[in-house]
């Protein structure tokens, strides 16, 4: 990369200064560096959000960006700051099981346990370690410094969020969803992994009292209004509304279950 990228996702919102002030602080370290707002809309604390949003955008960013996720319940706790790497890419994080989803996918390399004390700052809050502690650190890597001169090498393992998988039997998978998009689409969490060998014209989606035939290829493949369900950008299996919100239709949201009917005869409703 000419010049390097720190990735931003937080629960911060944009009515605040928060995520601004984080900017700051880098900025002030590195001029040069490309700053890319991920998302600041996750939920108050939803560690699970958080990581499933950055599982599903890590792998559109060059070798060696780096992520700075601050969505922190523990923060001022005695929880570990952390800035680890992979083959692929870099994080720091409080080590909340955030990174669970991306390092799934992209297994740990390397990593460091961050001394708080040890990280140059202008002030240093027990409310905002994403812009004390946090923020500096993954500005200083940004410009070569090793982590390690701001901690140790990590000892005890990462901790992990429960990542929600769906449970696969013989003839049908038990998923739900995990995520809302601004188009009202839901995503669930049942990967299109857990659907090889399967005829896409013979599945069935049950969800409350409602069932969705085949899985088609693009949310224009119904008429308008219609429900259906395809295999969204993520990867997952989502049930959608051509021209209109599945979670309106549906009343349905994140935790409703689903359960996918394969290679069945099905009655579409």
């Amino acid at each position: 990369m000419t010049r390097p990228i720190i990735t931003l996702t937080t629960d911060f919102g944009t009515a605040d200064g928060y995520s601004a002030q984080m900017k700051g602080v880098i900025l002030g370290i590195n001029a040069d560096v490309q700053l890319i707002d991920i998302t600041h809309a996750v939920g108050p604390q939803d560690i699970e959000r958080a990581s499933d949003v950055l599982a599903d955008v890590v792998d559109s960013f060059p070798r060696q960006t780096i992520h700075l996720v601050v969505v922190d319940p523990g923060v001022g706790t005695d929880r570990r700051i952390v800035a680890v790497e992979t083959e692929q890419r870099r994080f720091v994080a409080p080590d909340n099981g955030v990174l669970s989803a991306a390092l799934a996918r992209d297994p740990l390399r390397r990593g460091v346990e961050i001394d708080r004390a040890a990280v140059p700052s202008r002030t240093v809050s027990n409310t905002f370690e994403g812009r004390d502690v946090m923020a500096p650190v993954a500005a200083y890597w940004s410009l070569g410094r090793d982590p390690v001169e701001f901690g140790r090498p990590l000892g005890e393992p990462l901790r992990t969020s429960a990542i929600r998988a769906p449970r696969i039997l013989d003839d049908r998978v038990i998923g739900q969803i995990i995520r809302q998009d601004r188009f009202g689409n839901l995503i669930t969490n049942i990967h299109e992994s857990n659907l090889s060998d399967v005829d896409p014209g013979r599945l069935c989606l049950r969800i409350g009292a409602r069932s969705i035939d085949r899985l088609e290829t693009c949310y224009a493949a119904r008429p308008p209004g219609m429900l259906l369900m395809l295999i969204g950008s993520s990867g997952r299996l989502e049930i959608a509304v051509n021209g209109g919100s599945a979670a309106d239709q549906l009343d349905a949201g994140v935790g409703t279950e689903v359960e996918l009917l394969l290679n069945r005869d099905a009655n579409p409703s």
